[in-house]
């Protein structure tokens, strides 16, 4: 998963697979849960509504009918290295993450992660 673009490096290495028949509820509990919290970077926050993953979700909610309220979606996690479901508090997903060396991307994603807390 590319941290500041969706093809090159900064990215994380998740190992999970999601899966959901409601496209809205499946990229909200991704960038929730897997995303943000490897990103650290603010936009990714689908709860925060000043945040472009937020209005971009809600949109989405609004004009495709998708739910983005996740109390109204159940999830079921099972994580195979433990053999067992997981409860509500071990949803976040993080992994090894990959920098690369390309100086543009590099400065891209500490760009949008740092400079994003002066706004």
């Amino acid at each position: 998963m590319g941290l500041a673009s969706r093809t090159d490096l900064p990215a994380v290495r998740t190992r999970a697979v999601l899966a959901c028949t409601d496209p809205v509820a499946l990229d909200y509990h991704s960038a929730k849960y897997v995303l943000y919290p490897n990103s650290g970077i603010r936009y990714h926050n689908p709860d925060d509504p000043a945040c472009p993953t937020h209005q971009y979700l809600q949109a989405c909610a609004r004009h495709g009918g998708g739910i983005i309220d996740e109390r109204k979606v159940g999830v079921r996690s099972y994580d195979i290295g433990a053999g067992r479901f997981q409860g509500a508090d071990e949803m976040i997903v993080t992994g090894e993450k990959e920098w690369g060396r390309d100086p543009k991307a590099l400065g891209k994603y500490f760009l949008m992660r740092y400079g994003s807390f002066l706004l």
